[in-house]
């Protein structure tokens, strides 16, 4: 089986100014039904950051070697470089992130030190919506060590703190001919802004991009069923 999701998310926005250029989270169906069963699946993630500071600035590249070991401590990061930027510092971080199945996208529990994690929430079918044609979300969600992070980035810089919604990309690449239904609210998709995005598709590739607007307030979600 091959389906590949590319989730761009912005894990790491601070509110210092800071801005999430990319962040790239691959992951495949295989990964979902994993988690789906019950179990915690490591998924890779690629992202570029760039902060207003200013690496030769002594008490700024102190502030910016606390972020890190932050970071480090609550994102599984395998490698982590930072540089000057075209306006501030830009860091990229590639590592994993976890996948598991949740009934919630906040304060989610996990064994693991990690401020966010990819959750695949079941879908109430009591729920008289739109949504019950669907059999699961994927959200991005904080979880029980968001606030643990926060703490230490607040002690570094009161300003510095980082947010629980991001944007969230998502590039789907589908092989394997399984029918394959999604749906998602205000979202880019093929340099069109939409309302809404709703297809059923079972050889495709897609990019859908969700940012801006309901998303600086909301997390973004995927609402998606598998032919079994």
């Amino acid at each position: 089986m091959i389906q590949k999701l590319v989730i761009v998310i912005g894990i790491v926005l601070l509110t210092l100014g800071c801005r999430v250029d990319s962040n790239v989270v691959s992951l495949s169906t295989k990964d979902v039904t994993k988690a789906i069963d019950g179990k915690v699946v490591s998924v890779r993630f690629k992202a570029v950051i760039t902060v207003p500071m200013d690496l030769e600035d002594k008490s700024q590249k102190t502030q910016l070697d606390a972020i890190q070991q932050i970071l480090e401590n609550y994102v599984d990061i395998e490698d982590y470089d930072i540089g000057k930027g075209v306006v501030g510092t830009k860091i990229e971080m590639e590592g994993t992130i976890p996948l598991l199945r949740s009934d919630r996208n906040d304060d989610v529990k996990v064994s693991v030190n990690s401020a966010w994690a990819l959750v695949v929430i079941p879908i109430d079918k009591t729920d008289k919506s739109i949504f019950t044609k669907y059999d699961y979300r994927l959200s991005l969600a904080t979880t029980n060590q968001f606030p643990n992070m926060n703490d230490k980035l607040r002690k570094v810089n009161f300003m510095l703190t980082a947010k629980k919604t991001q944007p969230m990309k998502i590039r789907l690449k589908n092989k394997d001919g399984k029918k394959l239904e999604l749906f998602c609210g205000p979202v880019e998709y093929k340099g069109k802004s939409l309302q809404y995005f709703e297809e059923s598709f079972d050889s495709k590739k897609i990019t859908l991009g969700m940012k801006g607007g309901i998303y600086e307030k909301v997390q973004p979600n995927l609402f998606f069923s598998i032919q079994k």
